[in-house]
């Protein structure tokens, strides 16, 4: 996957995305991308891959806290008219 990474980067991909969809897909479903990634993280490993990797799943999770909040603001604001 180093190999990959470096390939993807001199093509320029910009988005890691991709990459992380790929290395998700061959975790054991025992575990969580989070967890493994917070181990490699601890031991150092790949740290500008997990870096970015860390980054795409703090976005992820910041639109959907987003997306929540705006419906839950619509269902309160239904609620008051009814």
């Amino acid at each position: 996957m180093n190999n990959n990474i470096n390939t993807k980067k001199e093509e320029g991909l910009l988005d890691y995305s991709s990459l992380l969809q790929e290395f998700t897909a061959h975790l054991p479903r025992q575990l969580t991308a989070e967890e493994t990634l917070a181990a490699l993280k601890a031991e150092n490993i790949c740290p500008m891959l997990i870096s970015e990797f860390c980054q795409i799943i703090l976005e992820k999770d910041d639109r959907l806290s987003r997306l929540r909040s705006r419906k839950r603001k619509r269902v309160m604001k239904e609620g008051r008219r009814k």
